[in-house]
């Protein structure tokens, strides 16, 4: 399925916007993470980032209107 061409426009703004504050606060909370947790809080970072994209991606799959019922 793909997005009506009116949003298209709308929807890479909103990816680039989504990039930018993911590439702006990232390498700031994984510092932190280090200075927390040692070395070892890069590793805490990725699994902890990793972890709520996979939640996000499970609940986003679960709450998805089922095709062709209705």
């Amino acid at each position: 399925m793909t997005a009506p061409s009116f949003l298209t426009t709308a929807i890479s703004a909103g990816l680039l916007l989504t990039f930018a504050f993911g590439g702006c606060t990232g390498p700031i909370a994984a510092s932190l993470a280090m200075t927390s947790f040692g070395p070892q809080g890069i590793y805490v970072f990725t699994m902890t980032v990793t972890g709520s994209l996979a939640l996000l991606a499970l609940s986003s799959v679960s709450t998805r209107p089922q095709a062709g019922r209705g």
